[in-house]
């Protein structure tokens, strides 16, 4: 988990890593998605997954 000599967790770690962290930002947009006012904004947006990928 870490090197570090105390091996307190990060705050990373201590939440479950990147799979709970992709399901949390799954959940929240799936939220955003279906609000009135933030589904204008979020459908306007390049997808955060698509972020450094070469636009042509």
């Amino acid at each position: 988990m870490s090197s570090r000599p105390d091996a307190t967790p990060t705050v990373y770690a201590w939440r479950g890593g990147a799979q709970a962290l992709d399901r949390l930002t799954d959940a929240f947009y799936a939220h955003v998605r279906r609000d009135e006012v933030l589904a204008p904004v979020d459908a306007a947006a390049v997808p955060v997954r698509s972020w450094g990928q070469t636009r042509h």
